[in-house]
């Protein structure tokens, strides 16, 4: 275990080398591992939570396995970062999602507006049309008085043509001619 960055402790009283280290459990509780009870009390009374102490082979019977406090603690971190990565991903869906609702919303906010211009357009139409069938029925009924008018003066004029035609009784002169003078 040397080798993945933990410190190692050798003995100094002379006898063999005993590999001890301190694990940090969740919530700052330090735990020496490969060390007796005795050097384990020994830790918690050191302020560090990274303190490492001494052991002697002959100290290390019922410590707890050192690999299995470092997968314990591994466990413990990949947890963490995977539960960060989970935040940090349901964040990121949270932004595309409001992004997303704001981008909906302005779609229906312009769509709502054009469908408006659209209704105006059409009760615009729908007025200009009433007016031009009102002007239609209008200018049918001028032309029909033009006609009527039309008619009117050619029977005025065949009435005059007429009356110019004939010859008036007493006097044996057309309607057209000026009297004849008296002197």
């Amino acid at each position: 275990m040397e080798g993945a960055g933990r410190p190692a402790v050798t003995s100094s009283t002379g006898q063999a080398p005993v590999v001890a280290a301190v694990a940090v459990l969740p919530g700052g509780e330090a735990l020496l591992q490969g060390a007796s009870p005795a050097a384990a009390a020994a830790t918690e009374e050191t302020p560090s939570p990274h303190f490492v102490g001494t052991a002697q082979k002959g100290e290390v019977d019922g410590a707890i396995d050192i690999a299995a406090a470092l997968d314990r603690c591994d466990a413990y971190w990949q947890q963490h970062f995977k539960a960060e990565l989970l935040l940090a991903k349901t964040k990121l869906e949270m932004q595309y999602h409001q992004e997303l609702m704001r981008q909906r919303s302005l779609m229906q906010h312009e769509l709502n507006l054009e469908t408006s211009r659209r209704e105006a357009a059409e009760w615009r139409e729908e007025a200009l049309l009433r007016e031009l069938a009102h002007l239609r029925r209008e200018n049918t009924e001028l032309t029909g008085e033009a006609e009527v008018g039309k008619l009117m003066v050619g029977q005025f004029s065949k009435l005059m043509a007429d009356k110019a035609s004939q010859v008036c009784q007493y006097c044996r002169r057309s309607g057209t001619l000026r009297p004849p003078s008296m002197r």
